[in-house]
């Protein structure tokens, strides 16, 4: 009769082998990590400051007056407008006129941009954490793929072991 021994898995993770190959993970872990953290206090440092949610739209108006120049095609304008959704509906807010220019309509054009450029980090955020989950995912899939080769491994020296006896 021909018994076969099941490798206790204390041995197998007491090995100095086992432990070389944890470390070597481990180090790959933690660089990676101060990486990513590096890569993420970038991305939270590049987002602008002030917001503006809208769009600013350039008008061009007709009076009504009858004997105005309107009436032939020549409008008033161009008339800034901040437009925005508000509660499910689009409002619009007069600006400023161009005729009349003050700095406001610089800072909402700065405003629309910064926000343009936050949602653009944003995303990319958001794409990285997934990145990163996908990687976590990954060092533990090979962790366990090296445990189990590891584990199959020292088995199979053992059957031959016990062959040898």
């Amino acid at each position: 009769m021909v018994t076969t021994l099941k490798p206790r898995l204390s041995a197998v993770y007491s090995s100095p082998l086992w432990e070389e190959l944890t470390k070597q993970l481990e180090v790959v872990k933690r660089y990676f990590f101060q990486e990513i953290q590096r890569v993420w206090e970038r991305v939270e440092e590049s987002f602008k400051d002030p917001e503006v949610i809208g769009r600013l739209v350039e008008r061009y108006i007709k009076c009504g007056k009858p004997t105005c120049r309107c009436r032939g095609g020549a409008f008033h304008g161009p008339y800034w407008y901040l437009f925005k959704l508000q509660h499910g509906r689009m409002t619009s807010t007069y600006i400023c006129s161009v005729a009349r220019p003050n700095g406001i309509l610089q800072e909402l054009q700065q405003g629309i941009a910064n926000r343009r450029y936050n949602r653009r980090q944003q995303r990319k955020k958001t794409r990285f954490i997934k990145n990163i989950r996908l990687l976590e995912r990954l060092h533990e899939l090979k962790r366990r793929e090296v445990k189990k080769d590891y584990e199959g491994r020292l088995a199979a020296e053992l059957k031959v072991a016990i062959r040898s006896l």
